[in-house]
């Protein structure tokens, strides 16, 4: 999609917020998100290849991009679902398809970075909702794909630990060295290793 299709939509007016990474316009059932010329964060954006690929993934629990945007040939923004922000229900949280998309996403390249904040109840469904900041390589052996497997159920774990068991990760808190360490010491004394939301679906049953 180029960027003068929609230019119409990108004013104050129609501004929904702005993050780090992008500032957010409404787009009727989909949001607009532009990319700040100055970034205001020091963690690395996701690959153009990377952003594009996400497109083609098929991911439940992460609220991937729907089209591209480009302005002479340089990729600007993209276009997303538009989730309606509801209030957090850890009940609503469908621990089998996190897991599938996590492998889906391990199995693409993509390693998962800066989402502990990022993430909503929509419709009845738990959402990650900023991908911007995955760190993507492509790969081809199975080596390379178990390996980002295995970063991405550390830090999934983390963030579910941190979620259910330290009530952590809730917007607008301050992050906390401390709890971290806690979260940390949880999950070394209890010999989280493999998913954590096995665990928490047995729980739940």
């Amino acid at each position: 999609m180029e960027l003068v299709e929609i230019e119409e939509f990108i004013k104050e007016t129609n501004l929904l917020g702005q993050g780090s990474e992008v500032s957010v316009y409404n787009y009727g059932d989909q949001v607009i998100k532009i990319f700040h010329k100055d970034r205001k964060t020091a963690i690395e954006r996701i690959s153009n290849e990377g952003l594009v690929k996400l497109t083609t993934l098929n991911l439940t629990t992460f609220n991937t991009p729907t089209d591209i945007i480009y302005d002479n040939g340089q990729i600007v923004g993209y276009i997303e679902r538009k989730l309606k922000d509801e209030e957090l229900d850890l009940s609503k949280i469908d621990y089998e398809k996190l897991h599938e998309d996590i492998i889906t996403l391990s199995n693409n390249g993509y390693r998962l970075q800066d989402f502990y904040y990022n993430y909503m109840i929509s419709d009845d469904n738990f959402y990650f909702t900023d991908l911007t900041c995955f760190m993507y390589q492509d790969v081809k052996v199975d080596f390379l794909k178990q390996k980002f497997y295995k970063e991405n159920i550390k830090e999934i774990n983390r963030f579910l630990v941190g979620l259910h068991e330290f009530n952590a990760y809730r917007k607008g808190e301050e992050p906390s060295i401390t709890r971290t360490y806690l979260i940390n010491e949880y999950i070394s004394n209890n010999r989280i290793v493999e998913y954590y939301g096995d665990r928490l679906k047995e729980k739940r049953k």
